[in-house]
């Protein structure tokens, strides 16, 4: 049977190009524009040619990892004018990046040793809290009691 429809203009240079593209952190379907075609060409692409297919799976982590990159060197002060929410805004949609809750962090096995560990520190910091806030429990008592004494003289 005969394939219907328009042919696509699929060039094997593209594998290359849609890379790089990726890997400079922009996503598929900008590379698209670049190189003049649509979005279900390329997914038609990446069903059909094994090259394509690869060198977009590929890009995908090359772009992760420009991201990634682009994250560090801006929340360590090496990129002026840095937005960490746009930056968090781009990961979490590009990514899947998502806010976990304490919930999740406690209860995944992996973490127990982590959790252990933090739980000890914020236990050693909570009990020096509570001894400065008996020490100045004790000073203030100390303190209303010399007042006493002193206004009844």
């Amino acid at each position: 049977m005969k394939a219907h429809g328009r042919p696509t203009d699929y060039s094997p240079d593209f594998d290359e190009k849609f890379y790089k593209a990726m890997a400079e952190g922009l996503t598929m379907e900008a590379a698209c524009g670049l190189v003049g075609t649509t979005k279900a060409n390329a997914y038609e692409w990446l069903k059909v040619h094994p090259s394509f297919s690869d060198a977009v799976s590929r890009g995908r982590s090359a772009q992760q990892l420009w991201w990634e990159n682009t994250g560090r060197a801006g929340i360590v002060g090496k990129l002026p004018r840095f937005s960490a929410a746009g930056w968090i805004f781009v990961m979490k949609n590009l990514f899947k990046w998502q806010d976990n809750s304490m919930v999740e962090v406690l209860s995944d096995p992996r973490n127990s040793e982590v959790v252990q560990t933090q739980l000890e520190v914020l236990k050693q910091k909570f009990d020096k809290l509570l001894v400065l806030e008996r020490e100045r429990q004790q000073a203030d008592d100390d303190y209303d009691a010399e007042r006493g004494n002193k206004n009844q003289s």
